[in-house]
């Protein structure tokens, strides 16, 4: 008898998770309408450094173009001297003071650029940024703030042109770093006396920065190898500040936080130590291994990435997306715990430090 029921109680599950599935799509179909059924409108430009217009400038964004069920989301882009210290997404930061560029754009519209005119704007170098707006009657709207990922720089006449740096690394809310990370920063020098200094803090008020390196050449791809062992465990902001010999300066605070946190080694339960395994050995090492890195060996820094895209999510989709958003450290930790859970065969003879957690392209 019971052999006969387990079919039906199977099919019966089977229907039960169809339906809860089902039910979830029909709750969450409305902010599907979003990219990853999060109201974002991602700005696309300006991008880096070392952009200068004079009386216009077109800058362009990325959104779903979709209407909700509910009505049309709204975009409003704005621009500002000063970027915010680093803030969670989410949260609208008291600083982030500016003046508009264009309101109440409808986020069905499919053209998703804006012509600026710049003519009466200062000179000087400035940050763009979206939010979205939902229409009333929206369930569990949030606003999310997102900045361009450059400044422009605007300059009429004979007005000297100013200097500008940004952070470009870490460039995602999911970086996270063990005993050391590669600081990326781009920096735009128009005088050729520009050096640039880095700083970082672990309050999330903007206060109590430390200095991290200083007389950094002004190039667009610097690079600085930060060390961060012995550092407490926390979401750290990053600061890049450039000066030239003309006395000109501009600051800027890194988009996302770095999350330091330290993983202690792998146990080796047991087994001897007895250096590399040979080429051809018959039991492959039980992990992963990224390029540059060797399996089994835990990664220094890395980055657990959700790269935005134009594919909507569905239903449950969209609860992981969201929950990867706005709390980026959670990937990074958990990928970090990964780290810690990962056996290990042997000690590697040579330990890469640092290495994203990308894949290579090429294996």
């Amino acid at each position: 008898m019971s052999t006969r029921r387990e079919p039906i109680f199977a099919a019966l599950a089977a229907l039960a998770v169809l339906a809860a599935i089902s039910a979830l799509d029909v709750l969450t179909r409305e902010a599907d309408a979003h990219i990853m059924g999060l109201p974002l409108a991602l700005l696309t430009d300006p991008d880096g450094t070392g952009t200068i217009v004079d009386q216009s400038f077109t800058f362009h964004w990325i959104d779903s173009d979709r209407p909700l069920r509910t009505g049309t989301a709204t975009i409003d882009i704005s621009f500002i001297r000063q970027n915010p210290p680093t803030f969670p997404q989410g949260m609208i930061p008291a600083a982030l003071t500016s003046t508009a560029i264009v309101q109440g754009v409808l986020e069905t519209d499919t053209a998703n650029s804006f012509t600026w005119d710049t003519s009466q704007v200062p000179t000087g170098t400035y940050w763009l940024w979206s939010i979205v707006h939902d229409p009333p009657g929206e369930l569990n709207t949030v606003n999310i703030i997102t900045l361009s990922p450059g400044v422009l720089t605007v300059v009429h006449g004979q007005d000297p042109v100013p200097p500008s740096v940004i952070i470009s690394k870490p460039d995602s809310p999911f970086r996270w770093s063990d005993d050391h990370f590669p600081i990326g920063y781009n920096a735009f020098d128009p005088d050729g006396t520009g050096r640039v200094k880095l700083e970082a803090s672990k309050k999330k008020d903007g206060t109590d920065f430390m200095l991290l390196a200083d007389n950094l050449p002004a190039v667009s791809d610097g690079m600085f190898d930060w060390d961060t062992r012995g550092l407490d465990e926390a979401d750290w902001t990053l600061r890049a500040t450039i000066t030239d010999a003309r006395g000109m300066s501009f600051t800027a605070y890194g988009r996302y936080f770095l999350l330091v946190t330290h993983i202690p080694p792998a146990p080796d339960s047991g087994v001897l130590d007895t250096g590399p395994a040979p080429a051809d050995a018959s039991t492959p090492d039980v992990g992963i291994a990224d390029a540059g890195q060797p399996a089994n060996e835990p990664a220094k820094s890395g980055c657990a990435c959700v790269a935005p895209s134009r594919t909507q999510a569905r239903g449950g989709s969209m609860l992981i997306a969201a929950a990867l958003l706005f709390t980026g450290w959670y990937g990074r930790r958990h990928e970090a715990r990964a780290l810690r859970l990962r056996p290990r065969r042997h000690r590697s003879s040579s330990r890469v430090r640092a290495g994203d957690r990308h894949r290579s392209s090429a294996r």
